[in-house]
């Protein structure tokens, strides 16, 4: 996999979480000093 290719990957992927709602959870959880409950993967 090149660095182009990674970097697409990541991208792709980073959109994925934004749309399901997964990192704010982390975040806040980070924020407020507590564990993070996630959805389990599909």
């Amino acid at each position: 996999m090149t660095c182009a290719e990674a970097l697409e990957l990541e991208t792709e992927e980073a959109v994925s979480l934004v749309a399901s709602g997964e990192c704010i959870h982390g975040i806040t959880a980070f924020l407020s000093r507590q564990k993070p409950v996630s959805p389990d993967p599909d």
